[in-house]
């Protein structure tokens, strides 16, 4: 393999992969496969649960492949002052030379890499395709992450469910305490459940565009316990949690009342509370959210503090209307 590439192409592609790589327990996984062919850099990284690659445009003179520890070929091109990097395979060794700086590193035979999976169908059965804008996907996922289980033996909790009804997408996230639902109208008629883990949430949210203005097209295939997400240059494939979430429809009541706030008054108003105790009392009466704390530290009393929002609401008689919020389920809950 022989190749020039751009120094800040390849550290974005870099950046990207990055994180993936390193998670696991075998060697080979702290590494990255680059694969030079045609006009294009291939960079994979994985951590078997997750699969991550990018490609990035290169001037490949010699086609080839091999895999570098990830975290040091990052530093080194982080660190390079010229605009153009070359990177030549040279026996077990991969030749990185940028303007007068020149490193050798040491290579595993890209054969020890782990393959790149193919989303494939259970018996029987078709993959669920579609396509989103990707940014529209996004904010599905921020809206509701923060909700998710990080108690490891509640692991169906530990992650984001994507529910395909039909007419609609919902991405779902509890942790037992909480829960949080965003949903959008659903390109596809097919119907699927599946519960994304928090770290491929996390990979998503971090490489996934948040600009409404200029979206991408985010391709979108569901198989047999993984999925496989395609936007730009970067392709995600992930394994799903196997098991059954809670029927997030029976937890929230059908009988609601409604009330409609402000976002960032309502946040603004529960820190201020919050400077005196976490847990926060609301009450709602008619036009108004009337919330105050009470703050103790041991015996002694630190004090009290009271604030009102004016609201839009629909109060039906008999239901309660007053409750106790953990101050940071409040703020996340506001602050997405």
């Amino acid at each position: 393999m022989k190749l020039n590439i751009n120094r800040n192409g390849l550290l974005a592609a870099l950046a990207a992969v990055k994180p993936v790589a390193g998670r696991g327990s075998l060697p080979i996984l702290s590494n990255l496969l680059l694969v030079g062919k045609g006009n294009d850099l291939t960079i994979t990284a994985t951590d078997l649960d997750v699969h991550l690659r990018v490609k990035t445009e290169a001037a490949v003179s010699k086609e080839g492949k091999t895999t570098v520890r990830a975290s040091l070929l990052h530093d080194i091109i982080r660190m390079a002052e010229s605009p153009d990097v070359r990177m030549e395979l040279k026996g077990t060794n991969l030749a990185v030379e940028c303007g007068q700086a020149k490193h050798n590193l040491t290579t595993i035979d890209p054969a020890d890499f782990p393959a790149f999976p193919r989303v494939k169908a259970a018996e029987g059965k078709t993959t669920t395709e579609f396509t989103l804008e990707d940014s529209l996907f996004r904010t599905l996922l921020a809206e509701t992450s923060f909700a998710s289980s990080t108690e490891e033996q509640r692991f169906v909790l530990c992650g984001n469910l994507i529910k395909l009804d039909g007419a609609e997408i919902h991405v779902v996230a509890c942790d037992g305490r909480r829960i949080a639902v965003s949903s959008i109208a659903s390109p596809v008629k097919d119907r699927a459940d599946l519960i994304l883990p928090a770290k491929t949430v996390r990979e998503l949210l971090r490489l996934l565009s948040s600009d409404t203005d200029k979206p991408n097209r985010l391709q979108v295939a569901i198989g047999e316990n993984q999925v496989q997400f395609a936007f730009g240059d970067i392709t995600i494939l992930s394994k799903l949690i196997e098991g059954t979430y809670p029927d997030w429809n029976r937890i929230i009541p059908a009988d609601n009342n409604i009330a409609t706030l402000p976002r960032a008054e309502l946040l603004r108003s529960v820190e201020r509370i919050a400077l005196v105790a976490d847990d926060i009392h609301m009450e709602f009466t008619g036009s108004a959210l009337h919330l105050k704390s009470h703050g103790k530290r041991g015996n002694e009393l630190v004090g009290d503090a009271t604030d009102c929002l004016l609201i839009a609401s629909n109060v039906k008689p008999g239901v309660p209307t007053d409750c106790v919020f953990s101050m940071r389920f409040d703020s996340d809950g506001s602050s997405v």
